[in-house]
């Protein structure tokens, strides 16, 4: 029993790591974002000032897929039911 114990308080100490690590690159990354005001806007969704509009928007495309998934693997499974028989309904 104490070696599932330690296991846990191991699994516990990981899940916290990789949260902090993934809550700070929300927030850069979400600054980032931020900083570029109306510019982000106009540049992804402007067909001329893009290099490649179709890579840019199905890169935007892949980190909205991304932080989908995050979010359901990080929100409470009767959440997630609840969620889809309200929807349902």
């Amino acid at each position: 029993m104490h070696f599932q114990s330690k296991t846990s308080s191991e699994d516990a100490s990981s899940v916290s790591r990789i949260l902090l690590g993934l809550n700070k690159s929300l927030q850069n990354s979400l600054k980032d974002l931020q900083s570029l005001g109306h510019k982000l806007d106009e540049t992804l969704h402007h067909e001329v000032q893009l290099l490649d509009p179709e890579a840019a928007l199905e890169k935007a495309a892949e980190a909205v897929d991304i932080s989908h998934q995050i979010r359901v693997l990080l929100d409470p499974k009767g959440l997630i039911l609840a969620d889809h028989f309200l929807g349902i309904v």
